[in-house]
């Protein structure tokens, strides 16, 4: 996965989307999704420490969705106050997305607060939103039980399991109104996420040995998200959210943290040097026998 997929945000078509919808089918939309965010890149052991990009986006998932009108988004207060039309678009998504900023403030400060008006194939979600203030989550980072990191990739030996465990999501943390995605692309059943109503802070996923392909390099995604709404404050000033489900769509405003980094499986010189020998072995059997055979 590159880096400009990240952002979807990461995960929203997954949390979001359902199964795939046949081509014949009309337009439908899954999810409208409005995000502000940071993203990281994880090139040691220690947790990063400096953002890679800030930026809005808005994500418009569904089926069959490139032959519909180019969806709208009014953005109410702001620098950028004003009518954004979505251009990017394939079947399955229309995405809008803002990357030129030194910070999260001057996110906030291009797309200020209040009610954000969507408008997607003739229906309007007018209940989308942000709050005045940042409520970004801590930095995400991961930790594993084997590897070594080297050039800025994690090394890790193929024959070994191999367990990825997030840091603890701690900062803009509420049960119910944030989540947790970690992600491994390129292994069956290594996505995970948690729900909304889980009171988890970190995530774990455990890779059996074998699963990975030596001298392949696989990405890994560990997301925090806080879902925020215009209008619902608690006695501390915290924004607690509902996601809110519109016409048969997902409609959610969120702060998003994430992390990437990469892992290549690289055969520990022992597991290289058993495998050389054993083919050996192998090999010199095999000469032997056809030696018998021409006597």
């Amino acid at each position: 996965m590159t880096r400009n997929n990240l952002f979807r945000l990461l995960v929203y078509s997954s949390i979001f989307a359902g199964l795939p919808l046949s081509q014949a089918s009309p337009p439908a939309v899954t999810s409208v999704v409005l995000g502000k965010g940071d993203s990281y890149e994880q090139t040691s052991a220690a947790p990063p420490t400096t953002a890679v990009s800030h930026r809005f986006q808005v994500s418009i998932n569904g089926g069959n969705l490139d032959a519909i009108t180019p969806p709208t988004v009014v953005v109410p207060s702001g620098t950028q106050a004003g009518t954004v039309t979505l251009s990017d678009h394939s079947s399955d998504e229309w995405q809008f997305k803002n990357t030129h900023f030194v910070d999260l403030n001057a996110v906030n400060s291009a797309y200020g607060s209040g009610t954000y008006t969507t408008t997607v194939n003739g229906t309007t979600y007018s209940t989308l939103g942000f709050p005045s203030g940042v409520f970004s989550p801590n930095i995400p980072a991961a930790s594993t039980n084997i590897g070594t990191w080297s050039g800025s990739v994690l090394l890790v030996d193929p024959s070994q399991s191999l367990t990825i465990t997030s840091n603890v999501f701690s900062t803009n943390f509420v049960a119910d109104r944030s989540r947790i995605a970690l992600q491994m692309y390129g292994i069956s059943g290594s996505e995970i996420e948690d729900d909304f109503t889980s009171s988890a802070n970190h995530l774990s996923i455990d890779i059996p040995a074998f699963s990975l392909t030596s001298g392949q390099s696989y990405d890994v995604n560990v997301t925090f998200y806080t879902f925020v709404n215009p209008t619902t404050v608690n006695s501390t000033g915290f924004v607690l959210p509902d996601t809110t489900t519109l016409l048969g769509a997902e409609a959610v405003a969120a702060f998003v943290t994430d992390t990437h980094f990469t892992i290549t499986a690289i055969p520990e010189p022992a597991t290289g040097a058993a495998m050389i020998g054993g083919i050996g072995l192998i090999a010199g059997a095999w000469h032997r026998r056809r030696r018998g055979i021409r006597r």
